[in-house]
């Protein structure tokens, strides 16, 4: 008798799996998705930046009206004489500027207790502390907002690491701000410039429509003997501006500038060219941040008329936004 076979039959297996065409169409997609995800990531991720870097300079304003609050007037924008201006007065090296003053309203730290007004700017590691609250998020810095500005200094690790950053500068004048190289005027019609302190009650325009701080950025710099340096605004020393230039504009490197910091072919320097050019300027998506001389902060449009700008930066000019045509105060312009 014959039995079937009861042993299990094999049969050949149907291998599953995805053809080439099958597998560059899902890399084609997944790399789609990526192109439509990236933007929106960047985007949240700018976001996050700018609402610090608005917190930060709101923190900056606070501590300037608290200032106000304990002394009277606002700090000087800077306290410095050692190019001469004879509108001072006196002669007097460099000192300190608004943001050492508002220091300690501040997290300042180590950095507040070094500080010594008296003596003016010298060499201490205070200098080299990096204030939180003065940096925004969203501006680059090649070697962690070290920036070149002075010979004998050199708190930092490298060459030219003198001092630290800021990138919120006082609103010292409408026109060319500037008396010499980084040496504010002593006149300007803004609210932080160089040694005469600004009351509030002379801010006869209003407090909630003049400026008080803006953004700024710095940028790559040629030492004559020292190589590569970053130039930008410090907390400690110099840290004012005007809006001559506008916002984002040609001589920053938001604005598309390209080329180093370096004046030396024009008989100038990198620091005066710097300050003569950069003006107020962010990384944000067309504008800046301002804090007005109430503690506000708001958002200005790289392309703001400048007549605009200039009407919101004087303190006593008399006009309104709303006026056009807009004339300037009189009088000439500060001798540079």
């Amino acid at each position: 008798m014959l039995f079937p076979d009861r042993r299990q039959r094999s049969y050949p297996l149907s291998m599953a799996g995805f053809t080439l065409v099958e597998l560059l169409v899902v890399i084609a997609i997944i790399g789609i998705l990526v192109a439509l995800l990236l933007p929106a990531i960047q985007a949240a991720r700018e976001a996050a930046r700018r609402s610090q870097c608005m917190n930060n300079m709101k923190q900056a304003g606070l501590a300037l009206l608290n200032y106000e609050s304990a002394h009277g007037t606002l700090p000087p924008g800077t306290h410095s004489n050692s190019a001469g201006d004879p509108n001072v007065g006196v002669s007097a090296g460099t000192g300190y500027a608004w943001g050492a003053y508002v220091l300690a309203y501040l997290e300042g730290g180590n950095a507040t207790a070094q500080l010594d007004f008296d003596k003016g700017l010298q060499v201490h590691e205070g200098l080299g502390t990096l204030i939180p609250s003065f940096i925004c998020p969203s501006a680059m810095s090649e070697n962690d907002h070290w920036v070149e500005c002075c010979s004998g200094f050199n708190l930092g690790p490298g060459l030219n690491d003198d001092m630290r950053e800021t990138n919120y500068a006082g609103v010292s004048d409408h026109r060319d701000g500037f008396f010499s190289s980084s040496q504010p005027v002593s006149n300007g019609d803004g609210v932080l410039f160089n040694w005469f302190p600004v009351s509030l009650k002379s801010v006869t325009d209003g407090t909630s429509r003049t400026l008080m701080v803006g953004e700024v950025t710095g940028g790559p710099g040629a030492h004559p003997s020292q190589g590569w340096a970053w130039i930008s605004h410090v907390w400690a020393g110099w840290n004012c501006q005007d809006t001559f230039g506008g916002i984002n504009g040609f001589g920053s490197l938001p604005g598309g500038r390209t080329k180093l910091y370096d004046g030396q072919s024009a008989g100038g320097n990198r620091h005066l060219e710097y300050y003569d050019v950069s003006g107020f300027s962010s990384y944000h998506p067309g504008g800046a941040h301002f804090c007005r001389v109430d503690g506000s902060v708001t958002y200005l449009e790289e392309n703001i008329d400048q007549a605009l700008l200039g009407v919101i930066t004087t303190r006593e000019g008399g006009e309104n936004e709303g006026d056009s045509p807009y004339v300037p105060p009189t009088g000439s312009p500060p001798p540079r």
